[in-house]
């Protein structure tokens, strides 16, 4: 009997796919193999940082869980962006002049982020040897990795993949494949969020979060080989009495924006996984003598989803106080502030403190440890 080709696949949230990692701890211990279990790896925006961190240890499972599970517990905010006054404010001038004067700051430079991340560029370059990720691909310990971004100005989701070379590029409506030795910029395109991180040029196109437009995130697995998808999500299922509740007041800018992301993260994986479990059903009617088509076969791809028992952004609190004055400042003149928790959804995007990934780690790894027997009878 031919192994199924188990795809892994971890959307995006900025500071909250800590969750993800505590996850991915647990599955290490629940399947302690040599190396990785699964054979395909599909990132989005900050999960496209963990997927690359796996991808370049997938020879030692055990060493690429516990390194990234060890990465996000140290992590801090001076090692993803800039926090000095110094580059704060120099940013929030350039968007000031040119707000004010038009567009005509007597600068050509930009203002199209908010947060410099430069310290996250050398990050991942210390942090994920790039060029193991081609030689697991090569010694067979990983079948394919991608990272997806989008390209600005064309609107066009882009999936970096590498692969056996009888994996083709792919072109989709609004959304293609593009066989690529996979690099830092690639990762850092993919988490660029949106108005905070700067855009990333990749060749001579630029590129932001991946999670923008990305209707599809399990699509880039199933082309890639995965005949069934395990995905790690940060969307909590909230209960019918839980969006019954009233709210007192009406939102802030910080609390619009807020919702404006859990769109962007949290909404995608979810509808793609009811549409996935559709046409399992579907095809499941079809006789089996019959799934040929004229190009291949019909056939089911079992989904298993991990996710949050808890909302993500009510666990987290107290966030502002854990950001330096003059970036704590800004935050409260978008309306984020420790006294509304609504404020806390948009801030935690960006909150890679341990008040933050602490929480979400021991989360992670608790939901998943719960769901063990699921787990295994899943990877049997």
């Amino acid at each position: 009997m031919t192994q199924l080709r188990t795809g892994l696949v971890l959307t995006g949230g900025g500071a909250r796919v800590a969750y993800q990692v505590g996850a991915i701890k647990a599955l290490q211990e629940l399947l302690p193999n040599p190396s990785i279990p699964f054979q395909t790896l599909s990132g989005t925006s900050a999960g496209g940082i963990n997927a690359a961190y796996l991808a370049a240890k997938a020879d030692d499972w055990k060493a690429g869980a516990d390194g990234l599970y060890n990465l996000w517990q140290k992590i801090e905010l001076k090692d993803v962006y800039k926090t000095n006054s110094k580059s704060l404010s120099g940013i929030v001038f350039a968007w000031i002049f040119r707000t004010l004067l038009g567009g005509k700051s007597g600068t050509k430079e930009i203002a199209n982020y908010l947060l410099n991340t430069a310290p996250l560029r050398d990050l991942l370059n210390s942090e994920i040897d790039f060029l193991a990720i081609r030689q697991n691909i090569h010694n067979n310990h990983l079948h394919a990795l991608s990272i997806t971004a989008l390209q600005y100005f064309n609107d066009l989701t882009v999936s970096f993949f590498d692969a056996p070379h009888e994996i083709e590029d792919w072109m989709r409506a609004g959304r293609s494949g593009v066989r690529s030795s996979i690099k830092m910029e690639h990762v850092l395109a993919s988490a660029a969020i949106p108005v905070f991180f700067p855009p990333v040029a990749i060749g001579d196109q630029f590129y932001g979060d991946g999670c923008i437009r990305q209707m599809t995130p399990l699509s880039p697995a199933i082309h890639l080989g995965a005949d069934r998808l395990l995905c790690i999500g940060i969307r909590h299922e909230r209960s019918l009495s839980e969006t019954s509740m009233p709210i007192p007041k009406a939102p802030s800018i910080a609390q619009i924006a807020g919702e404006l992301f859990n769109s962007l993260f949290l909404d995608p994986l979810h509808a793609d996984a009811e549409r996935l479990k559709r046409i399992n059903e579907s095809i499941g009617r079809v006789p089996a003598e019959q799934r040929r088509t004229g190009t291949g076969f019909l056939k089911q791809i079992p989904l298993l989803n991990l996710q949050p028992s808890r909302d993500l952004g009510e666990l987290l609190s107290n966030l502002v106080k854990a950001f330096p004055p003059y970036l704590r400042y800004l935050l409260h003149g978008l309306g984020a502030s420790d006294k509304d928790q609504q404020g806390q959804t948009l801030i935690s995007y960006i909150a890679f403190v341990s008040e933050c990934t602490h929480p979400l780690l021991m989360l992670g790894y608790d939901d998943t440890i719960a769901r063990r027997e699921e787990i295994l009878n899943f990877m049997k």
